[in-house]
């Protein structure tokens, strides 16, 4: 009884100091595309970071959501045999791709070509978190944006600007990350994900 009552109460601390642990993710100043300064909070994977501007997210589902990243990023690897650059010490700390929730970028989500780094306009940073949160799935905005840092074939595949063949690897890749993690998609507008996929 006695060791019941001990295990339990190890258990318990064990659960508090990883909450605790959690909740106070380390400050990381961030600079974004268009040159803004934010102090951000770090969800830290194995090869991506995750930077939300609250340190109070469910740390289930940030690990949730580090995990998915960890994984499309070894995915596009897997695919392509070829790392993105990495850009400056902001979009690539400690050798990991950042994913930051910013004000203002260059549309729903912003990821440099070739290189690290993506940005989630605040808005879909935190429908992924909450389609995350309340349904367990995932918004298709970061696994796109991984076609652009792993997008290696200018020389050999781009014939245009603004060329349809970059941006359609993105799509192909977006969902096939997806289907290859086994993840549920979110929905998108009126459509179901594999609606969305299938149109």
């Amino acid at each position: 009884m006695i060791k019941k009552i001990n295990h339990s109460a190890h258990t318990v601390l064990i659960i508090i100091l990883s909450s605790l642990y959690c909740n106070a993710q380390t400050t990381q100043a961030y600079t974004s595309f268009n040159s803004a300064s934010y102090n951000l909070y770090k969800w830290e994977g194995s090869k991506t970071i995750v930077l939300s501007s609250s340190n109070t997210l469910n740390p289930t589902v940030m690990t949730n959501w580090v995990n998915a990243m960890d994984g499309t990023y070894n995915y596009y690897y897997s695919c392509t045999n070829q790392y993105p650059t990495c850009f400056t010490n902001v979009t690539c700390i400690n050798g990991k791709t950042t994913i930051a929730r910013v004000d203002a970028t260059c549309g729903a989500g912003c990821g440099y070509l070739g290189w690290t780094g993506i940005e989630l306009l605040n808005t879909y940073f935190d429908t992924f978190y909450n389609s995350l949160l309340i349904n367990n799935q995932y918004s298709k905005e970061p696994f796109y944006e991984f076609g652009r840092n792993f997008w290696f074939y200018d020389t050999k595949l781009k014939y245009q600007t603004n060329d349809p063949i970059v941006t359609g690897y993105a799509v192909f890749m977006r969902f096939m990350a997806i289907d290859y993690l086994g993840l549920q998609g979110a929905d998108f507008g009126n459509l179901t994900f594999p609606q969305f996929q299938t149109n």
